[in-house]
C-alpha cells in the first residue's frame, strides 16, 4: 500500500503494475465524523511587489489560471487541476477513473496548517520518525504515540 497521488498512480501503471485506490484506513475513533478527511498538500505562486510589475504579474496569473492552460498542465503531469471550473474543463477525470476518486477527496482535504508557527518542527518530526514504525522490531502503535506526543509538545511551546 502507498499513500500516493494521481500521478505517481499513473506511472505505476505505465510501468505494468496493476494498482487501484482505496480509502486510507485509520482508526475507528472518528467521533461523529464518518469518514475521515483526506489530506490535502497546497503549492504557491508569489510575485513581489516591484515598480512595473503589477501588469506582468496579473498578465502571467490570468494566463497560468486559464482552464484550457490548467487543464493542460494538469493532464501531462498527472496531476488535479487547482480550479473548480479547470476541473470541470478538463478531459483527465474522463481519461482517468481514478481521477474522480482523487477529486471527490480533494472537496474535503484539510491542507497542512502551515501557518501554524509551530507546523514547519512538527512536519519535520513526523518526518524524521515515521519509518520507525515499519522497521521490524517497532511497535508502530507506539511510535505512532511518541510522535503524536512529540508533536503536542511542540505546539505547547509556542
Amino acid at each position: 500500500m502507498v499513500n500516493g497521488y494521481p500521478s505517481l498512480l499513473h506511472e505505476a501503471r505505465a510501468k505494468g503494475m496493476k494498482v487501484g485506490t482505496v480509502r486510507m484506513p485509520v482508526s475507528d475513533t472518528l467521533g461523529d465524523q464518518k469518514t475521515p478527511p483526506a489530506a490535502g498538500v497546497a503549492d504557491w505562486m508569489m510575485a513581489f511587489k516591484h515598480d512595473g510589475n503589477r501588469e506582468l504579474v496579473s498578465s502571467f496569473l490570468n494566463f497560468v489560471y486559464e482552464d484550457k492552460n490548467l487543464s493542460e498542465f494538469a493532464g501531462r503531469y498527472h496531476l488535479l487541476p487547482s480550479t473548480v471550473s479547470a476541473t470541470e474543463a478538463s478531459q483527465y477525470a474522463a481519461a482517468d477513473p481514478s481521477a474522480e476518486q482523487f477529486l471527490t477527496a480533494l472537496r474535503g482535504a484539510e491542507l497542512y496548517p502551515v501557518d501554524e508557527p509551530s507546523w514547519l518542527q512538527v512536519s519535520d518530526t513526523i518526518k524524521r520518525n515515521i519509518g520507525k514504525a515499519v522497521s521490524p522490531s517497532a511497535d508502530p502503535k507506539a511510535v505512532l504515540e511518541q510522535i503524536a506526543q512529540q508533536t503536542r509538545d511542540i505546539a505547547q511551546q509556542r
